[in-house]
């Protein structure tokens, strides 16, 4: 899923994608969250790993004016802008009516949960269980692992076989991880030649369910669809004001020795397509930063691509040389933020109150604001950046709305006029002003901070230093 969404910025100018970890634990993961909300983000993809836990941040998200689209995992709320995933619950049953079809009614089932607070693992159990209910002679005994992972499965699978439950007759593993888990531990026990073992997922490559189906090692597994590409335009869907659903299902689907053969073939295509597309968006890179002005020569990756690549190099090529034209716009001459005269002089005025940030005299450097003196738009968002970017609660969403625009309209006016996002204009303009008041009065960092429009005087010193490779007390 990580690798889609990456490649799918490939075919969307202006979009930055940053993708981290929380490792299973919610507490990072909400810590995670609440950074994201303090950088401003524009659109939050998350995966509650508890889908109750989770709650109080996304609503903190929504209350900024963050979009937030849950996929894989439901949160245990109404409070979010989309959701995209699987029916859990309809994989539980689909994969528990598979059980009960091929044991006639009869069997020992060991159920390997997933993780306790996930909505995954709770859907799926209620699958099983209602694909079972009917069945008096099916008796389903339940592990909760702590996580995941194949150590997790050969944890639950062995104390099971220690307790002396090994009248097993399937296993119903919640992914294929803990399969090979519960597998691996059978396999110790000289056990698994007797037990037939499901998980849930379908990913390729080695130890993913498609090869331990293929191989005997799984009887069947149920493919859990990614689609990054689907998650990201629905993203962008919800960013650009477009129509889109709420709640939107994936389906998947029952994958068994029968058709591992196609599943195989149609991943090794798709695979090939993957692996020629990032082939030639590195090539891409590559030319860009050895001749930005120059014109791009792709004969020889044209050749033996299909019509599709043609496509896909004149998209990178156009992202490419508009890429280049706004890092040229940034190498401006010293001017002023505060002021353009009419003919383009930069102009500073003198203010003896220091209790007044947004009256003080801007510093030498430049804003890139400044290089459009006659621009209308550009005249109007210097202008309310100014009077209000001393105000710690003016935002993006502020800005968007005093210049009566969309938060998409004002994120790709402001790219293409001066080649930041908002945000990063905002930040570099305080930090502008910060600098002129280091320099000019005795005020603390603290103080300098909060005239400047920052809430946080630690969060300021970072910026500081970030920008400007010294930190602000070093500045006095």
């Amino acid at each position: 899923m990580n690798q889609e969404l990456q490649m799918s910025t490939y075919f969307h100018d202006g979009v930055e994608l940053s993708i981290t970890s929380a490792e299973n634990d919610w507490k990072l993961q909400e810590r995670q969250v609440d950074s994201m909300i303090q950088a401003n983000v524009s659109l939050i993809v998350l995966a509650p790993i508890a889908s109750k836990k989770l709650v109080p941040v996304v609503d903190r998200a929504m209350a900024a004016g963050i979009p937030v689209l849950i996929f894989d995992r439901e949160l245990d709320s109404d409070n979010y802008t989309a959701y995209i995933g699987a029916d859990n619950e309809e994989i539980g049953n689909e994969l528990g009516r598979f059980i009960v079809n091929h044991c006639d009614g009869k069997a020992n089932i060991v159920e390997i949960s997933g993780q306790a607070l996930s909505s995954p693992a709770i859907q799926r159990h209620e699958g099983l269980m209602k694909a079972v209910k009917s069945y008096p002679d099916i008796h389903v005994t339940t592990s909760i692992p702590n996580l995941w992972t194949v150590e997790s499965g050969y944890r639950a699978m062995d104390s099971l076989i220690h307790l002396g439950i090994t009248n097993i007759d399937y296993v119903f593993a919640h992914n294929d991880r803990l399969a090979l888990g519960a597998y691996n531990a059978l396999c110790a026990h000289h056990l698994s030649d007797s037990v037939k073992i499901c998980g849930i997922d379908g990913l390729p490559g080695p130890e993913g369910g498609i090869d331990m189906v293929d191989n005997g090692s799984m009887l069947a597994t149920s493919l859990y669809p990614t689609k990054g590409n689907i998650i990201m335009q629905l993203a962008l869907n919800i960013l650009d004001g477009k129509p889109f659903k709420k709640e939107n299902t994936l389906k998947s689907g029952l994958i068994t020795k029968a058709n591992t053969s196609v599943m195989k073939l149609q991943i090794e295509a798709l695979n090939e397509e993957q692996q020629q597309i990032q082939l030639l968006n590195s090539k891409i890179v590559d030319d860009i930063q050895r001749a930005a002005r120059e014109k791009f020569i792709y004969t020889n990756i044209i050749l033996g691509l299909a019509l599709i690549i043609l496509f896909l190099i004149y998209q990178f090529r156009v992202h490419s040389l508009k890429q280049s034209r706004e890092t040229l716009n940034r190498l401006v001459i010293q001017g002023t933020v505060d002021s353009i005269n009419q003919n383009g002089a930069a102009v500073a005025t003198d203010s003896k109150d220091d209790s007044s940030p947004a009256a003080t005299v801007p510093v030498t450097e430049v804003s890139p604001l400044d290089n459009n003196p006659s621009d209308t738009f550009a005249n109007s968002l210097r202008a309310a950046i100014m009077r209000n970017y001393s105000d710690s609660e003016f935002n993006v969403d502020s800005l968007a709305t005093e210049l009566n625009l969309s938060r998409a309209q004002l994120y790709r006016k402001t790219k293409n006029l001066c080649g930041q996002s908002p945000v990063e204009l905002l930040r570099d303009i305080r930090l502008q002003q910060a600098v002129h008041l280091l320099s000019t009065t005795d005020k603390t960092v603290s103080e300098i901070a909060y005239n400047v429009g920052f809430s946080a005087p630690a969060y300021f010193s970072k910026c500081y230093k970030d920008r400007y490779g010294q930190s602000p007390r070093e500045k006095k």
